[in-house]
């Protein structure tokens, strides 16, 4: 009699997932029926600016991308961010330099990647659409800073260094009118540099404002 309880418990638990991962599929299909900035084939532009968070500062960041969607729940896309700024520990970033660096040094990254948004179109009657994204690209890096002789600061610029880097993270996107057009997009990243001067992980967190058209 317990084994036939149990039997019909998991029967059940099975039955319940499957009618609520039918419906979440339905849902979406629905929404993407009604609403028109989740049609396949969208492109948009979008131009963005934020915060970068190296080490322990919170610095200006900006860029902008381009994506197209393949359906209504992948959309590919390229994008550049500039980080003015990102610290970093001068001995972990150069730990066998010849000369002597300061506690800290500012690295400007320039980065180029490409990478997928998956939209999760939960919530269509009030037109938000969260989404996440993974991406990977070339990460550009400049080093800066200041070498004391004396306590005297001099200025340093250190060889400019190219390398990978991958990002992931996620977002909103509030799309402010019916048809889709124009919207506004809330995204907080986290990017792994794989090789270049660190490969101590950064972030950002950025607005932008975008243009939807097809």
């Amino acid at each position: 009699m317990e084994a036939i309880k149990k039997n019909i418990s998991g029967r059940s638990i099975v039955k319940i997932c499957f009618v609520s991962c039918l419906f979440a599929l339905l849902s979406i299909e629905t929404a993407s029926a009604q609403a028109p900035y989740l049609a396949k084939g969208n492109q948009e532009l979008n131009v963005f600016g934020g915060l970068s968070y190296g080490l322990d500062h919170w610095r200006g960041s900006y860029g902008g991308n381009y994506a197209y969607a393949f359906n209504k729940v992948v959309m590919a896309y390229g994008e550049y961010s500039y980080f003015p700024g990102v610290a970093r520990n001068s001995s972990e970033t150069f730990p066998n330099s010849p000369i002597t660096l300061p506690e800290q040094i500012s690295l400007r990254f320039n980065d180029v990647h490409a990478g997928v948004h998956i939209r999760l179109p939960i919530f269509p009657e009030k037109r938000i659409v969260p989404y996440v994204a993974a991406g990977m690209g070339w990460l550009r890096s400049d080093v800066s800073g200041s070498v004391y002789v004396n306590n005297v600061p001099y200025p340093l610029e250190l060889a400019k260094h190219n390398g990978l880097a991958i990002n992931g993270g996620g977002g909103l996107r509030l799309y402010l009118s019916g048809d889709g057009r124009f919207g506004l997009r809330l995204e907080a990243k986290a990017y792994k540099p794989v090789s270049g001067p660190t490969t101590a992980s950064f972030g950002k967190v950025s607005l932008g404002i975008f243009y939807q058209f097809k």
